[in-house]
């Protein structure tokens, strides 16, 4: 065992009919007074970058999705072009005045927001069946590639898409205004990757954002099994009426495919989390299940946590997302709290008119 680079494997229990029987611990360097001890170890560098578990916690940008800027625009005022083009995509309920002032005092008071049915209704049926076709072995790898190392993180992942033209709309110009009077943030740079997470297979261990600027983040959930309801336990139970109550096996977490945000303890270690029991949610700022067509916006602080839960075989199919991160530009007041930086102007709200008649 080599700390750093020998790591434990973790297997789901795929049966009821065998007990699981598991022997646990933990390896370390040989401390003061024990056999091999060194004070300082041969040909390694120190002990704490051997770390596993320092590696778990500081992912450095990962090769295969980077930042790139993003258009510098002189207006955040919509044009017909613009209201055209997301009207394609987006849901006219959130492209009206009333709702998106909603969503920015959401996204001022809380830094955090979760949009349904998002996409126009249209639009997600053809995705839908899109995807239904997609959702079960063998996957088409044409365009698609695992991500890892799977010490952090594994998922199939896509910088064309889960379909044609999504990813080209968090890349256009006209979504990065509705992101300004969505949020009141002005951004600078942005990534952007489709991922899918098959059952039995993928998931991402928590990891902190360690820049002091914050970034401001959005997934939109496309799991298209999330619209088939949990099978019926209790006799007189229909599918009809489990579906009503939106129960399924991705709402109650027992297929995992949630996405959450961690406050890190003051005295603990940032890879180390507690699971929150019923009514105990310390630590947890925002838990979004794999849904379909659900849309979240995320206003993501230096030292938050995030990863998505390991998606259990159980899983009627796979979780499918977009996910995007942006650099938010900083105001005046972030200047003057962080010394060295640039000197940027402060952010100003601008009005909006909204679709016109």
């Amino acid at each position: 065992m080599q700390p750093g680079k020998s790591f434990h494997d973790v297997e789901e229990v795929y049966t009821s009919d065998h007990p699981r029987l598991a022997i646990s611990g933990w390896f370390h360097f040989p401390q003061p007074g024990e056999e091999g001890y060194q004070s300082t170890p041969q040909n390694s560098k120190p002990e704490k970058s051997l770390s596993s578990l320092e590696q778990l916690t500081t992912i450095a940008e990962d090769k295969f999705w980077s930042f790139t800027p993003t258009t510098d625009l002189t207006s955040h005022d919509f044009t017909e072009e613009d209201l055209s083009f997301l009207g394609g995509w987006i849901n006219e309920v959130y492209l009206t005045p009333d709702v998106v002032d909603q969503v920015q005092n959401a996204m001022s008071e809380e830094s955090v927001v979760e949009l349904p049915d998002f996409l126009n209704a249209e639009v997600a049926t053809k995705i839908h069946a899109h995807l239904v076709a997609k959702d079960s072995p063998p996957y088409d790898n044409s365009d698609w590639a695992v991500a890892g190392p799977p010490h952090k993180q594994r998922f199939r992942y896509s910088k064309s898409g889960v379909y044609p033209g999504l990813l080209g709309l968090f890349q256009h110009p006209a979504f990065q205004k509705w992101l300004f009077h969505a949020t009141g943030l002005e951004v600078s740079s942005q990534r952007t990757i489709a991922r899918h997470f098959r059952p039995g297979n993928d998931y991402t261990l928590a990891t902190d954002h360690k820049s002091s600027h914050p970034t401001l983040e959005a997934t939109l959930c496309l799991t298209p099994s999330a619209l088939r309801p949990k099978p019926p336990k209790k006799i007189g139970i229909s599918a009809k009426a489990m579906f009503a109550a939106k129960e399924t096996g991705w709402t109650t977490g027992e297929f995992g495919g949630f996405e959450v945000y961690l406050a890190p303890g003051d005295d603990q270690d940032p890879a180390v989390y507690k699971a929150s029991g019923e009514g105990d949610e310390d630590g947890v700022l925002f838990n979004c299940d794999a849904g379909w067509n659900k849309f979240s916006l995320v206003v993501r602080d230096k030292g938050v946590l995030k990863f998505v839960k390991y998606v259990s075989r159980a899983a009627f199919g796979g979780r499918w997302d977009v996910t995007s991160e942006w650099t938010v530009k900083e105001t005046t007041e972030d200047q003057e709290e962080h010394d060295g930086e640039d000197d940027e102007d402060e952010d100003e709200d601008e009005e909006w008119a909204g679709i016109p008649d």
